[in-house]
């Protein structure tokens, strides 16, 4: 989560990056394996947390009240944070619910569909409530990925109330802001939207056959994966990809191009071994000016040998020894 302030007089504009986020937790707490329970645990324990640390907890009573933000509250990172785990937890309890249902009765059946309704109904709500907190605290990009997540949980719920047009409407928004928002991020948000489409696309599918058009699911996707971006989100592109372009080049980043894009090499990794051989260039030199002359190297069997491991064959003993110095005139430095 991050603030950007836009001015001395302006509020920050938060930046929660929710679908990464989410997809983050999931992978990570249960359903990489269909868990649903222990990340249903896991959102409650990160909720506790979050509340005791930034003072949002609920009032005690012997009633229960919900925390509330007043009328003239702003709302805050964390605010955004805890909606979104809220909605995580309902979502993750009502997919649970529907995963464990084994009652043969039909009125047990009829009851277990009520229960699992009301969760994610009460997801769909979290989800509704923290695009309105984002509407008025974040920045545009939030916006947009907490308007497709609302949408795809009102989807969801109108296609489990077997509502199939309130769905397909739904999960048509999503689509076409999941279509915005694979354009104008990096490589990585790309992907991940990608992925977010292709989840998408059996629910449009069961949708369009129930309302009688089967060809209308591959409309919607070919038009959401083939439309040309807007004059407004092209422009936007434009200057985030020129913002980066620049970025990289303070930062020295290599690029590499592969499927006909051009990507830069992030990687922490990659940046730390990059980094400790420009050190260990400086320090040879260092070590050059410094002798007078170019520094003598140990080879593989001499630092073998050095260590105490057992002899190099033959033939490892002549790659190693091949263009290196005797032992002797390594002692000598």
């Amino acid at each position: 989560v991050e603030a950007e302030a836009s001015g001395a007089e302006t509020a920050p504009a938060y930046h929660l990056s929710v679908h990464e986020l989410i997809n983050g937790l999931q992978q990570g707490n249960g359903l990489r394996f269909g868990d649903y329970a222990r990340y249903r645990r896991f959102c409650t324990r990160k909720l506790r947390r979050l509340r005791v640390t930034h003072g949002l907890q609920c009032a005690k009573g012997k009633s229960f009240h919900g925390y509330q933000l007043s009328p003239d509250e702003r709302p805050s990172a964390t605010h955004l944070l805890v909606l979104l785990l809220l909605a995580e937890r309902a979502w993750a309890f009502a997919m649970d619910l529907k995963d464990s249902g084994t009652e043969d009765d039909s009125w047990a059946k009829a009851a277990e569909k009520r229960r699992f309704l009301r969760r994610l109904a009460k997801a769909h709500n979290w989800a509704d409530q923290l695009m309105r907190y984002a509407a008025a605290a974040a920045d545009e990009r939030t916006k947009r990925e907490t308007q497709a997540y609302a949408r795809w949980m009102a989807g969801h719920l109108a296609l489990e109330r077997e509502r199939f047009q309130q769905a397909l409407d739904s999960f048509r928004d999503a689509l076409q802001l999941y279509g915005e928002l694979s354009r104008q991020g990096s490589v990585e948000d790309a992907d991940l939207f990608s992925q977010r489409i292709e989840a998408l696309s059996p629910a449009l599918r069961w949708c369009a056959y129930n309302l009688g058009d089967s060809g209308l699911a591959n409309d919607l996707l070919g038009d959401v994966l083939g439309s040309p971006p807007s004059a407004a989100a092209d422009g936007e592109l434009a200057a985030k990809l020129a913002e980066a372009s620049i970025r990289d080049s303070a930062e020295g980043r290599q690029k590499l191009r592969w499927g006909g894009r051009e990507l830069s090499i992030i990687d922490s990794q990659t940046d730390a071994v990059r980094l400790s051989i420009g050190k260990a260039f400086k320090a040879e030199k260092e070590l050059e000016d410094h002798l007078g002359r170019p520094p003598i190297f140990a080879t593989a069997q001499q630092v073998a040998a050095r260590i105490g491991l057992p002899p190099l064959s033959a033939s490892a003993k002549g790659d190693a020894t091949a263009g290196g110095e005797s032992a002797d005139e390594l002692e000598k430095v």
